[in-house]
C-alpha cells in the first residue's frame, strides 16, 4: 500500500513517564503529554455495544488504519473528531510483502456514560 491510507486526521496522545526511585515504579503523566498530529488515516466503523443490565453505557470501537510513521502504542490514546479513544491492545504491523513496514492498524476503544 502506498501514499495516503485515507482522509481522516488524527491526533496520537502519548503520556511521558515519571519515576519514583524510591519504588522503582513509573506512572504515566497525562498531563504532560505529547500530542502528535497523523495525516492520511483512514477510521472505520468497527463495533458499538450498550449494557442492558440496567446501567446505561455505550462502548464504541472503531479500526484505524495509519501511516507507518504514526507513534502508536498501546498505551496511546487517539483523538478522533473531537473525541479521545483508547488504543485497545497492541497495535499490528503492517509490512509490504515482507519488505519495510507499510502500515499500522489499530482498534480504537470509547466508553462513554
Amino acid at each position: 500500500m502506498s501514499g495516503s491510507l485515507g482522509h481522516d486526521s488524527i491526533i496520537v496522545i502519548n503520556a511521558t513517564l515519571s519515576v519514583d526511585p524510591r519504588h522503582n515504579t513509573e506512572t504515566r503523566r497525562w498531563a504532560t503529554a505529547t500530542e502528535t498530529p497523523v495525516l492520511g488515516c483512514s477510521v472505520q466503523p468497527f463495533e458499538a455495544a450498550e449494557d442492558d443490565a440496567g446501567r446505561e453505557y455505550a462502548r464504541t470501537r472503531l479500526k484505524l488504519f495509519a501511516p507507518p510513521t504514526a507513534p502508536l502504542v498501546a498505551t496511546s490514546r487517539v483523538r478522533f473528531a473531537g473525541k479521545d479513544y483508547e488504543v485497545d491492545g497492541e497495535p499490528g504491523l503492517w509490512r509490504d510483502g515482507g519488505g519495510p513496514l507499510d502500515h499500522i492498524q489499530a482498534v480504537i476503544k470509547l466508553r462513554t456514560g
